[in-house]
């Protein structure tokens, strides 16, 4: 990396090697390269972030080029992640980074987000803000939120390492929220002011220079304003938006690859006696911690009568860890 590129910024008192260093060993993630994460991927690749995961299936359109920096008319039609990573790059030569041409699901998200140390919330949607808040919580991985919309903008530091602040303390209705850039325009140069917000807190976390913001910092370009609001910590569940605690055999069955089936009878002569259950995983009278450890996505839990994997489902929900319940167990096949 040339040393003039971050000549000012290491000539800045008390940000020394050393804090650099601490840049260039992280890895950070930008959910959604669209007004925000323009700009806060352009500062992060320019102080010298070591690795940008770019995150979003979306296509640069015309109507997006008020307000996404990074773009231009010669990019329309074209990937945003590509585009977005490849500019970046014409800032810092030696910036190191991974592309998801794809949108954020439940099923997708620890495959992309695994190895980041900090996650910056750039989406302009509940749900795939919802998943990337339990993500982060269940995981303590800090969560860098962002939002604008209008003439307003929105920021907070969901540090989970030090607490259990999210989003739903914040936002405790955040499922019913409908409004988008698309429907209530938006300013646009208030993206971009969360969006660097974003950045400089990432930088904070990452170095430790600073002290983050601990509340929600509202802006509003109306009066120019920033207002902070107290959070209260709420011990909020993760939210799982299948609250069924129980399904059918028959539905297991009609969707085997989705889920991850393990059986806990607590007795093996039993699955000498009766027929065994193909593909299960044996896992005979197991504790929470026990299936847990397993680190499996989606789990169907099947005892003898549907009470032990009732029990032991609704501990993993406590835990934020998606599962069901094989009604009335064996018994019930």
């Amino acid at each position: 990396m040339s040393d003039k590129l971050l000549k000012r910024q290491l000539s800045l008192p008390g940000f020394t090697s050393k804090h650099q260093a601490l840049l260039k060993s992280s890895i950070v993630a930008i959910v959604g390269c669209g007004g925000l994460g323009c700009s806060a991927a352009l500062y992060l690749s320019g102080a010298g972030i070591g690795k940008i995961i770019f995150i979003d299936g979306d296509k640069v359109d015309y109507t997006n080029l008020h307000r996404q920096i990074a773009y231009s008319t010669f990019h329309i039609g074209n990937n945003k992640v590509e585009c977005l990573a490849n500019r970046c790059l014409q800032t810092n030569t030696n910036l190191n980074y991974d592309i998801y041409n794809k949108f954020i699901d439940d099923d997708n998200i620890d495959g992309m987000l695994n190895n980041a140390h900090i996650v910056l919330d750039c989406s302009d949607n509940a749900s795939t803000r919802i998943i990337l808040n339990n993500y982060c919580k269940k995981n303590k991985k800090p969560l860098i939120f962002g939002s604008s919309i209008s003439y307003d903008g929105q920021l907070c530091v969901f540090d989970f390492r030090k607490n259990n602040k999210c989003l739903f303390c914040v936002f405790p209705d955040i499922e019913k929220v409908k409004d988008t850039c698309d429907g209530l325009g938006v300013l646009g140069p208030v993206p971009g002011i969360i969006g660097s917000l974003q950045a400089t807190e990432c930088i904070k976390l990452i170095t430790g220079i600073g002290t983050p913001i601990e509340g929600l910092l509202h802006y509003s370009s109306f009066d120019t304003s920033f207002m902070e609001y107290f959070i209260e910590e709420k011990n909020c569940s993760i939210k799982i938006e299948d609250n069924r605690l129980e399904i059918e055999y028959e539905e297991y069955i009609n969707n085997k690859s989705k889920y991850t089936l393990i059986d806990i009878r607590p007795l093996i002569s039993q699955w000498e006696d009766e027929e065994s259950i193909l593909g299960s995983i044996k896992l005979p009278n197991p504790t929470v911690e026990d299936i847990v450890k397993l680190n499996k996505k989606n789990i169907v839990l099947i005892c003898s009568i549907g009470q032990m994997s009732l029990e032991l489902v609704k501990q993993l929900r406590d835990k934020g860890i998606l599962g069901w319940s094989i009604k009335n167990g064996f018994r019930g096949i």
